[in-house]
């Protein structure tokens, strides 16, 4: 939506468009990535299982932790794809950008080395880039996010620009 509010091109896919944890909802992403070979591509994974919410309740009790890993073991399709998309724009010499929550455990995962070595880490804040706002009351959230990035240009359009508290 941003995107498009900017006067860019762009498609999303999200559930609506395909459930990503089936092969049919992964066939019918990679339909449209090989087909239009989009010159960036932004993947947003579930956040929940590696929140640093998730963590905190992970350190509760033995039951907790294994509920929370449980999860991150269900989610690492989620994974698994990103790295694969990551893959294919780089084959073509074109952009990928994968975000988190600033706080995320997912990037701290050994299973995301080549993607941590290989990309930049644009750290900012959602007031400052976006203009999030609370739905309710209408002022500025924090928000803070983490975009591994291997476009130059982008990282130093997002990094850093973090909440004034004002």
């Amino acid at each position: 939506k941003q995107s498009k509010n900017m006067g860019y091109r762009a498609k999303r896919f999200g559930f609506t468009e395909g459930d990503l944890s089936c092969p049919e909802g992964r066939r019918k992403l990679f339909q449209i990535v090989c087909q239009e070979m989009p010159k960036n591509v932004w993947f947003s994974p579930t956040c929940g299982p590696w929140s640093s919410w998730n963590n905190l309740n992970a350190a509760k009790s033995v039951n907790a932790f294994d509920q929370i890993h449980q999860q991150r073991v269900q989610h690492l399709y989620q994974l698994a794809l990103g790295i694969v998309l990551y893959r294919v724009q780089i084959s073509r010499g074109q952009h990928f950008h994968w975000e988190q929550p600033r706080r995320s455990l997912m990037f701290r995962t050994p299973l995301l080395r080549e993607l941590y070595d290989q990309t930049m880490s644009a750290t900012f804040d959602m007031c400052r880039v976006g203009q999030l706002r609370d739905p309710e009351n209408q002022l500025l959230m924090q928000k803070g996010l983490e975009v591994r990035t291997t476009c130059h240009e982008l990282y130093t359009q997002l990094h850093g620009r973090y909440c004034r508290h004002d």
